[in-house]
């Protein structure tokens, strides 16, 4: 089976963009590997949760544990092994920083930001969906067009 990473970065206009999304080329049942299968919705599961729980006011730090999480109940915790996600704009990476350490910023309506978990098992395997979200006072707005549906589809 071939797994692909597609991601793109551009400006518009002095800002950035930036999204990820690693996908199956076939579905030849003598190439699927069921675990990779499983970790891609795991990744799937962790992005879905950051865009449905994260709040305004709600510490950096809680939203990158939110999806770190769900992927250590999956038993891939140790294989992710970036941040959760990163600011953007006029940079293709800035503040605000959703890791662990940012205890002290909290979500503000305006902010931009990637939610980009992501599974990375040495010399197998390695799995990230990335969107950007805006921060709203009622919750992330998506402003990437779309999310991966199935490990089949952009």
């Amino acid at each position: 089976m071939l797994i692909v990473a597609f991601s793109s970065h551009e400006s518009n206009l002095g800002y950035e963009s930036d999204i990820t999304r690693t996908f199956f080329v076939s579905k030849d049942p003598k190439q699927f590997n069921e675990t990779i299968n499983q970790a891609w919705h795991s990744v799937k599961a962790a992005q879905s949760a950051v865009l449905k729980q994260a709040t305004v006011n709600l510490p950096c730090a809680e939203v990158d544990t939110i999806a770190r999480q769900i992927i250590e109940k999956a038993n891939y915790g140790t294989y992710f092994k970036h941040r959760l996600g990163h600011g953007i704009g006029l940079e293709g990476h800035e503040q605000p920083y959703m890791v662990q350490s940012n205890t002290a910023q909290l979500l503000k309506p305006g902010m931009t930001f990637s939610v980009e978990p992501g599974i990375y098992v040495p010399h197998q395997f390695g799995i990230r969906l990335e969107d950007i979200v805006v921060m709203t006072k009622n919750g992330v707005e998506l402003l990437s067009g779309g999310l991966a549906n199935s490990p089949w589809d952009l």
